[in-house]
């Protein structure tokens, strides 16, 4: 949906793209949005997100002239549903809120060292009833800034506010511990701000374009995509190396720990089918027929995906560190990226394939994906000193794991699916 809106009170317009409300007045914010944000989820879009770019001033009558509303500018906010999700007006107390949280966000940033220029302008990600997350994404700007000052993200739920909490202390804790050249590539945290029942998490803002974005809006996507591996393989094994702690052996207890108990938790919680169980077994038993293999135990990005890998040129920065662990195995972050990637590749132009289709042509046949996919892996254990054998080993725990915990959000089951289709395969992985 795309509508144009007007909030009560100001003379600021904005326009609904999306999740996105872009305040079209900012003479930055659009052509930001456009650069770094909009993700066509059609041909159509790709074309109209063509002609954006090629003028701002199309691009703005394109969007006023998709629809428009006098809706207040903060409908669709998480301050503004009741428990059913259903928008709702202002209330005083929302009110209070809003005209206190800019003035906080002012001091945070100016104790930070960045100079703010006039009123902050904000262009908002309304993530609250796309994600289990709940919560918005506010990207701040002042007049003379042609890129966010900074990001915040706001959150009312206790369970949010407890996690936005664990990433602003993580990110603290990261900046103290990393060297420069990896210090930079994570967000800055700013300041913790609690205002009433809502509480903002304040951090840098890391210039660039997410791959994510460059796939998407790709003419020729699969140009970009060995770019794009090379960019993730290099920062993963950098992190990885640096937050390394000690690499322990496969022996009855670490088999027992990384790779039985999840398994078996999957199997106990999710009706394993008799496949799925094979699949299972066949695993526990080769775990054991590795004895002693090194495994390395190193921080866990947590969602490492193309979405939150930012490129700027050569550099690479990393955002969302809301699922942030200190010690886990390499292999979720590892995984992730390519699985994620398959599954957001345009495998028709401008449209997504089915999940189960896009991940056979990632991990299960011979295409030029799954190629990409087994060097990006195969330099990674090189960088890393870890045996290949072991990618047969965690593919599987990485599924199950991740199935295991969609288990309880209603919806399609996307990672139960993936294991599935792994579980019924025909021939090995790319990466056996």
């Amino acid at each position: 949906m795309i509508e144009a809106v007007t909030q009560p009170g100001t003379e600021v317009r904005y326009g609904w793209h999306d999740r996105y409300k872009i305040p079209l007045d900012h003479p930055a914010a659009f052509r930001f949005y456009l650069d770094y944000l909009l993700v066509p989820h059609s041909r159509r879009e790709m074309i109209w997100a063509t002609l954006a770019r090629a003028s701002s001033r199309i691009g703005r009558i394109l969007l006023l002239a998709e629809g428009s509303s006098s809706t207040s500018a903060f409908q669709n906010s998480p301050h503004s549903h009741g428990e059913d999700g259903a928008p709702g007006g202002l209330s005083d107390a929302e009110r209070s809120w809003a005209d206190l949280l800019a003035p906080r966000l002012e001091e945070c940033l100016r104790r930070a060292g960045i100079a703010v220029h006039g009123p902050l302008a904000f262009l908002m990600l309304d993530d609250y009833r796309h994600s289990v997350r709940r919560q918005m994404v506010f990207f701040l700007f002042d007049r003379e800034s042609a890129l966010p000052r900074a990001v915040a993200k706001v959150a009312t739920q206790a369970t949010q506010q407890t996690v936005l909490e664990h990433e602003y202390a993580a990110l603290w804790t990261l900046h103290q511990r990393l060297d420069d050249d990896l210090r930079v590539t994570l967000p800055r945290p700013l300041g913790l701000i609690h205002v009433g029942a809502t509480t903002t998490l304040l951090e840098g803002f890391l210039p660039g374009r997410s791959l994510y974005c460059e796939l998407r809006n790709c003419w020729r996507p699969h140009h970009c995509a060995s770019e794009h591996f090379r960019l993730a393989c290099r920062w993963l094994v950098r992190f990885h190396q640096a937050t390394r702690w000690e690499s322990v052996s496969l022996n009855e207890e670490s088999v027992d720990r990384y790779i039985v108990q999840p398994l078996n938790a999957f199997q106990r919680d999710c009706d394993a089918s008799a496949a799925e169980r094979d699949l299972i077994s066949h695993i526990i038993t080769l775990a054991k027929e590795l004895p002693n293999e090194p495994l390395p135990l190193v921080a866990r990005q947590g969602d490492f995906w193309a979405r939150n890998v930012i490129r700027c040129g050569e550099l690479v920065g990393v955002v969302d560190w809301e699922q942030f662990h200190w010690r886990s195995t390499p292999f979720e972050d590892l995984f992730l990226f390519a699985t994620s990637y398959g599954l957001s590749y345009p495998w028709k132009l401008g449209r997504w394939a089915t999940p189960a289709a896009a991940f056979r042509a990632t991990y299960l046949e011979v295409s030029w994906l799954a190629q990409l996919v087994r060097d990006y892996l195969l330099s990674y254990c090189e960088a890393m000193g870890i045996s290949p054998k072991l990618l047969e080993l965690f593919f599987p725990v990485f599924l199950a794991e991740r199935a295991w915990k969609e288990r309880e959000h209603s919806g399609i089951k996307i990672w139960r699916t993936l294991f599935q289709t792994y579980a019924h395969r025909d021939g090995p992985a790319c990466f056996c």
